[in-house]
């Protein structure tokens, strides 16, 4: 049971007792219990729907697992037409349904069956004629194709089961040789058009899980992408994920709803901490092909002009909250990556994400304090507190002095929240009186 729904049954029992305290009369009260049932009834219907199209795709799938066995066993016996024709069924079925889905305009069930059909029977053809003329290829190139003939049904169909399975798919690629970084960098933008698609829309319903989404799609673009200088640009992209994350909460976006902030902030602060202390987290890669560093290259200052777009959203929507971090985050990377092109990135390398991760945490600090958000605050003390322990780690210290800086940390955090507390509590009472 959702929240809404919750809300609405808890509406429905208060009811009597408004209509007894004469708050509502007879009138407000009949039309407020039918408006409550109906949304209490349309809420279970699509939870229903949802249901009924989780157990008729797992019996498609039973049905098709029993099909494809049958015909597996008899495979040698037919020639090489009808093996064509059999590989073809799911996709003819696939055509039928969704020729059925928009002729008639169906509602979401029809759409994603429709579009799952659609999707695996192109694949499955692929897959057979592959296999009957002996083409050869790649698993990257066999999914990137795939991936691609997929994409109309999903905007077609505007099928978020589908655009589900495309982002996990991508994965597959990986697990074999990355041939063209062009091609899966292509496989990413038709979905991210998609995801840009349903964020940009104000009604969408499919918006959160679209967010959620994009964790995955980061990944898969930090694996293609991100092979010559890895730190630097594997922090460009978690600043753009908490840059947005930040940009959508200034929108009023939940925090349910926004996994960008915390997961981009976190992987932003890990990173710096891990490029102050690791050996070759900075260096070049010099086995990477020429493709591969002109590609990677390219999506760095790409990634780096969608950063600044959004630092300038951030900035135009809240002028003195937090805009100053991913500023400072931002600028520092784009100097931090001019910089590891001299002879000594490594040294350059562990400076710079030294002296973003505190100044960051200072800011981080500032603003919490400023803003009277424990969570910020919190987050800064965290990032000051890891940066104390990792510089104890890397330096040439007995556990003496370790045991000391552990202590010393523990202690910062402690003390900072118990003066943020006692701060929090006296600002409540000022403004009380």
């Amino acid at each position: 049971m959702n929240r809404r729904q919750k809300q609405f049954e808890w509406l429905l029992g208060e009811l009597p007792g408004f209509r007894a305290a004469g708050v509502i009369d007879e009138s407000a009260e009949d039309a407020l219990r039918r408006h409550c049932q109906d949304e209490c009834g349309k809420t279970a219907a699509s939870r229903r729907g949802y249901y009924t199209l989780a157990i008729s795709l797992l019996g498609l799938v039973l049905v098709a697992g029993g099909v494809v066995l049958f015909f597996n066993y008899n495979w040698d016996m037919l020639g090489k037409t009808a093996r064509i024709a059999v590989s073809s069924v799911p996709l003819a079925i696939g055509a039928v349904l969704g020729m059925v889905t928009l002729s008639t305009g169906r509602g979401v069930l029809w759409r994603e069956a429709s579009a799952l059909f659609s999707a695996t029977g192109t694949a499955l053809l692929i897959a057979m004629l592959s296999q009957i003329y002996q083409t050869g290829g790649s698993l990257y190139d066999f999914m990137t194709l795939t991936l691609l003939l997929a994409l109309p049904f999903l905007y077609i169909f505007n099928s978020i089961l589908l655009a589900t399975i495309y982002v996990f798919a991508m994965f597959v690629m990986t697990g074999g040789a990355i041939t063209s970084p062009a091609a899966g960098t292509l496989v990413l933008a038709g979905w991210a058009i998609f995801a840009a698609w349903h964020l940009g829309a104000k009604a969408s319903p499919y918006a959160a899980w679209v967010r959620y989404l994009t964790l995955p799609a980061a990944v898969f673009a930090a694996i293609i992408l991100c092979e010559w200088r890895t730190g630097v640009q594997l922090m460009t992209l978690a600043a753009i994920m908490a840059a947005a994350g930040a940009v959508a909460a200034a929108h009023g976006v939940p925090a349910k709803q926004n996994p960008w902030l915390p997961v981009g902030a976190f992987a932003l602060g890990v990173l710096l901490l891990v490029g102050g202390c690791r050996n070759g987290f900075f260096s070049a890669d010099d086995h990477a092909s020429r493709q591969a560093i002109i590609w990677s290259q390219s999506a760095f200052w790409v990634a780096q002009l969608v950063y600044w777009l959004l630092a300038a959203e951030l900035v135009r929507i809240e002028r003195r909250n937090l805009a100053p971090v991913w500023y400072v985050i931002g600028l520092m990377v784009l100097c931090n990556y001019y910089l590891v092109l001299g002879d000594d990135p490594e040294t350059v390398g562990r400076i710079g994400s030294n002296v973003i991760a505190a100044v960051a945490g200072l800011l981080l600090v500032i603003n919490g304090v400023r803003r009277n958000s424990s969570s910020v605050f919190n987050a800064g003390l965290a990032l000051l507190a890891g940066l104390v322990v990792c510089r104890f780690f890397d330096s040439d210290l007995g556990v003496l002095w370790r045991s000391a800086g552990f202590v010393a940390s523990g202690l910062l955090l402690l003390a900072g929240n118990l003066v943020f507390i006692r701060r929090r509590n006296h600002c409540s009472e000022v403004k009380n009186v």
